[in-house]
């Protein structure tokens, strides 16, 4: 038993964990320090930035991701030629949003804190993320997850020093944290080019256009997906006003970090996928993906079961009595969670078999009913209309993501279904014996 936990703690799926909770654990300590010390309608502001910066690297990470990470499992002899024309698009990228954001930031001049405020140094939101996942990339490509874990690590603590000077020496102000976010990539990049032998090569058109031509919907997909999830913010944000964002915000977090265990073996899934189908076919595919399921279900369903339970307490451990009233808001989002194991092994599929068409086509309907059901219910119930919106979206979207996929990996869910009651049957059986 000893060493079954062992070999638990020590597996790469555990070891992906670890590293998305260390990005994650920097994010939430910033998440913690702002709510304490910010006004609900500064905090606001500083969600609207967060939206769009999360809108925009996700096309980046799209172009991106799952391309190059594919590429290199397919093509390791190419893979000094792939990273170099994987970097020339990301930070090609990363200085054409940059500059974009930065022009709309001079349609307002008003030097008090505000969203142009804070648009006019996106650039250096975008290559700190930028930077560290691209870093990441390759180490997922390679299946180092240690060294991923590694690599986060020092994210986290370099971070949260650099927050525990600011907070000593100066006042802690949106821009300090945006200068921070850039400068603490420095320990990973620099923990990357000491552990890996870098010869450096010149970019390959053929590879830049191959990682465009196969990103292209994935960042398409990727983009959907972002507004699908953030429509609701910016829909408050014209409806009401930027207490309601807030609110909705907050909420949107602690169901987001309850949802990191799921996040991290997400990770772990693509690359599984993808050589399976690349060395096995459609039959080895279908045993991950349902397998996958499952175990994103068994990960997904106790999690959401306390996050509901001990919502209140949460409330009152993370924040302050502004944001009480986002308790039923936690409850109708962590409902719309225990959908998403389905959603997002459907969408890594797709990717994996080389049909990310499919999936752009899929965000595109999402979208659109999300964005119908928020215009419906957000003028009538406010922020409570959003939530209602956003599951019932989700719930949509996935029912008929499951009806399509058949179609294409000729799949049949009796094998999950026979699973997950052969577990309620154990769980029954055990209960009965220990009475």
């Amino acid at each position: 038993m000893k060493n079954q936990v062992l070999n638990i703690i020590k597996s790469k799926g555990a070891w992906s964990l670890y590293g998305q909770a260390a990005f994650l654990l920097a994010n939430f300590t910033l998440f913690l320090v702002l709510i304490k010390s910010v006004d609900s309608a500064l905090f606001g502001i500083w969600a609207l930035y967060v939206t769009i910066i999360s809108i925009a690297d996700s096309l980046r990470q799209g172009l991106l991701q799952h391309g190059l990470t594919r590429s290199i499992i397919r093509e390791p002899q190419s893979a000094k030629s792939l990273i170099a024309s994987g970097l020339l698009i990301n930070y090609g990228y990363i200085l054409l949003m940059g500059t974009i954001l930065w022009l709309i930031s001079g349609l307002q001049s008003d030097s008090s804190t505000s969203l142009y405020t804070l648009l006019a140094h996106a650039v250096k939101s975008l290559i700190g993320l930028g930077t560290l996942q691209f870093i990441n990339i390759l180490y997922f490509s390679r299946e180092r997850f240690k060294a991923y874990f590694i690599s986060n690590l020092f994210y986290l603590l370099t971070f949260g020093t650099g927050l525990i000077i600011i907070g000593i020496f100066d006042t802690l102000s949106f821009i300090a944290v945006i200068n921070l976010q850039c400068l603490a990539i420095v320990p990973s990049v620099l923990h990357y080019l000491i552990t890996n032998q870098i010869k450096w090569v010149a970019p390959s058109r053929s590879k830049v256009q191959e990682l465009l031509s196969f990103g292209k919907y994935i960042a398409g997909t990727n983009l959907l997906s972002m507004l699908f999830h953030k429509a609701d913010v910016l829909m408050l944000a014209i409806y009401t006003d930027p207490v309601a964002v807030a609110l909705f915000h907050f909420a949107t977090k602690i169901v987001g970090y309850a949802e990191v265990p799921l996040n991290a073996l997400s990770q772990v899934i693509y690359p599984r996928l993808a050589a399976s189908n690349h060395e096995h076919g459609a039959t080895r595919l279908k045993q991950v993906y349902l397998s996958s399921i499952f175990n994103l279900l068994l990960m997904a369903i106790p999690i959401t079961a306390l996050v509901i339970m001990f919502r209140s307490e949460i409330i009152s451990l993370l924040s302050t009595d502004t944001y009480a009233s986002s308790a039923p808001l936690i409850v109708i989002l962590c409902l719309a969670g225990l959908f998403k194991p389905f959603g997002r092994v459907f969408g890594l599929t797709l990717d994996a078999i080389g049909k990310p068409k499919i999936n752009f086509q899929m965000l595109c309907l999402s979208l659109l009913v999300n964005i119908g059901m928020n215009l419906l219910l957000i003028p009538s119930y406010g922020v409570l209309g959003a939530a209602i919106a956003t599951c019932s979206s989700i719930v949509i979207t996935v029912i008929w993501g499951q009806v399509r996929i058949k179609k294409h990996i000729g799949l049949d869910h009796s094998d999950l279904i026979r699973k997950m009651t052969l577990i309620k049957e154990n769980h029954r059986l055990f209960k009965l014996n220990t009475l």
